[in-house]
């Protein structure tokens, strides 16, 4: 057994999780008479707090709050048939000077390997589309921004 009492946190985890408690504390409280009084005031505060009904409200809280929040129309489906028209303009403006100097961007990478070449292809279109999306996701977000204000 310690001589020196308990500290507050001590004897509130006791208070509150007897089974639980550290078997030193346990004999200190079984033979301190003073913090076995300061275990029984919280044990009895515990309780009366755990008896105490809950607190509720005589009104709806839910229905005046949510009669608060403006409601506004969904502005991404009229957003997007111009987002496929962005796309299909800048595949159109990528494909015709493909199409119309094919021989020479041939010649310009005739001494790649094919494999290497697609994959340069591939990994440079994947970059700039999602680089385009990007950016209109930024252009949508200052729009919105401004729509609000």
């Amino acid at each position: 057994m310690t001589n020196d009492h308990l500290s507050e946190m001590e004897i509130q985890q006791y208070a509150s999780n007897k089974p639980g408690a550290d078997p030193e504390i346990v004999m200190h409280v079984q033979g301190c008479e003073a913090c076995s009084a300061r275990v029984a005031a919280y044990a009895l505060l515990f309780s009366a707090i755990k008896d105490m009904p809950k607190q509720a409200f005589d009104f709806d809280l839910a229905g005046l709050v949510l009669s608060k929040i403006p409601r506004s129309a969904p502005s991404s489906s009229r957003a997007m048939p111009s987002a496929y028209l962005l796309a299909a303009v800048i595949i159109f403006a990528l494909a015709v000077p493909v199409y119309l100097y094919w021989h020479h961007i041939a010649n310009l990478f005739a001494g790649i390997l094919p494999m290497v070449m697609y994959l340069i292809i591939t990994t440079a279109l994947t970059l700039l589309v999602f680089q385009g999306i990007l950016l209109y996701k930024k252009y949508e977000n200052k729009m919105n921004i401004l729509n609000t204000v």
